[in-house]
C-alpha cells in the first residue's frame, strides 16, 4: 500500500522475486542487507591478520584519546527478589576511538542499553571505570558532570516519548543550549534554525510540535537535539528500530552524512546486523552483560568465531521467502547444536 491505495498484489514468493511496481521495488532495495555472509561457517584464525592499531604509520606522534571507554566495567541492578543482584553487565573493556562507528549488538536482554546508560554517567558502574575523551566520570558530581555530559548526546528508539509533547520543536532542541551554555536567545533560535537544516527538516518546522510530525521527522528532531551541544560521542539505542524500512534507510543516511560533517564518534546500538554490517567498521557482540566476540564488522560477520553470532546472524530476516526458510532451518539447526 501507499498512501491508502494498494499499488502491487501477488503472492508472497511472486512479490520479492518480481515485484513491478516502482515504489514496491524502491521498498525492497531499502530492506539491509547482510551481503552473502557466511554464518554457516566457522572462522579459521589462522588464515587471518589482525588489522594493525591506528597511527602504527607514526610511531612517534600521540594518539588522541579516545571518545569513550569501558574500562573491566560491571553494572549490578539490586531490588527485591535479586538477592546479590542482577548483574547486567559483566567485565566489559571497550574503547571507541574519535570519529569512529562501534556496532553494540546483541538479542534484548543482553545489556546493550545498560552500556550505552553507563557510558552516558546515568548509571553508575559497581566496578570498574569509565571515560569519556580521557576524564573518568567516578567522582564526578554536580556542574563537573553535567559539563562532561555536554560532550554526548544521546538518540533513542522511541522519538516520540523523548520529546517534550508540550514544546515546540524549537524549543526541544534548544534546551540543551540554554541550559548548558550562556547563549542569547537569538543565539540560540540561529543554533536551532542551523541544526533543523541540518538534519534537512528545515526552520518552517521550529514552531511545529511532535505530534504535527511523522516518526521519520521527530527522530530527526532527536538527532538534532543531540548534536545541539557538539557532542565527541553520540550514543544511539536502536534509533531506526521504530520506523519503516524506506525511512530507516533515509535517517542512516543522514547519520552518516552528519559524522561526516561534524566529527563525531558513533556508539549505535541495535539487534540489527544488516544495518550493523552497513554502518560500522568495528562491532561488539553482547551476550547476558559479557562480551562474546569482537572486531573488524566484516572478520565477525562474514567468520563469527562464536556460536551466539552464527545463532543471531541466522535469525536475521531477510526479503526473500526461500532464502528465510533457508535461515530458518539453520538457524534451528545451530540452537540444536549450540
Amino acid at each position: 500500500m501507499r498512501a491508502g491505495e494498494i499499488v502491487e498484489s501477488a503472492s508472497a514468493a511472486d512479490l520479492y522475486a518480481r515485484p513491478r511496481h516502482d515504489y514496491t521495488k524502491r521498498l525492497l532495495d531499502a530492506v539491509p542487507r547482510l551481503a552473502a555472509l557466511r554464518i554457516d561457517e566457522r572462522s579459521d584464525c589462522q588464515d587471518q591478520v589482525p588489522e594493525p592499531v591506528e597511527g602504527h604509520d607514526q610511531p612517534g606522534q600521540e594518539l588522541p584519546n579516545p571518545a569513550a571507554e569501558l574500562d573491566q566495567v560491571s553494572v549490578v541492578y539490586h531490588g527485591r527478589g535479586l538477592g546479590a543482584g542482577l548483574h547486567a553487565v559483566r567485565d566489559v573493556s571497550l574503547t571507541i576511538a574519535p570519529g569512529e562507528t562501534l556496532g553494540l549488538v546483541g538479542e534484548s536482554g543482553s545489556g546493550k542499553s545498560t552500556i550505552g546508560r553507563t557510558l552516558a554517567g546515568l548509571i553508575a558502574p559497581a566496578t570498574g571505570a569509565v571515560r569519556i575523551d580521557g576524564q573518568d566520570l567516578s567522582g564526578l558530581r554536580g556542574r563537573r558532570l553535567r559539563q562532561l555530559r555536554t560532550r554526548l548526546g544521546m538518540v533513542f528508539q522511541d522519538p516520540t516519548s523523548s520529546l517534550n509533547p508540550r514544546h515546540t520543536i524549537g524549543r526541544s532542541i534548544g534546551e540543551p543550549i540554554r541550559l548548558h551554555t550562556d547563549s542569547t536567545a537569538a543565539d540560540r533560535r540561529r543554533r536551532v534554525e542551523e541544526l533543523l537544516d541540518a538534519v534537512q527538516l528545515g526552520s518552517r518546522l521550529a514552531g511545529r510540535y511532535p505530534h504535527e510530525l511523522s516518526g521519520g521527522q521527530r527522530q530527526r528532531v532527536a538527532i538534532a537535539r543531540a548534536l545541539a551541544l557538539r557532542p565527541s560521542l553520540v550514543i544511539a539505542d536502536e534509533p531506526t528500530s521504530a520506523l519503516d524500512v524506506s525511512v530507516q534507510d533515509q535517517v542512516l543516511g543522514l547519520f552518516r552524512g552528519l559524522q561526516d560533517e561534524y566529527g563525531f564518534a558513533w556508539l549505535f546500538i541495535s539487534h540489527d546486523l544488516a544495518v550493523v554490517s552497513e554502518l560500522t567498521r568495528r562491532v561488539i557482540v553482547l551476550k547476558d552483560g559479557a562480551i562474546v566476540e569482537a572486531g573488524p564488522t566484516d572478520r565477525v560477520l562474514r567468520h563469527p568465531a562464536d556460536a551466539y553470532t552464527r545463532r543471531l546472524l541466522a535469525a536475521v530476516p531477510v526479503a526473500d521467502p526461500e532464502e528465510q526458510r533457508r535461515r530458518r532451518e539453520l538457524w534451528n539447526d545451530l540452537q540444536v547444536t549450540g
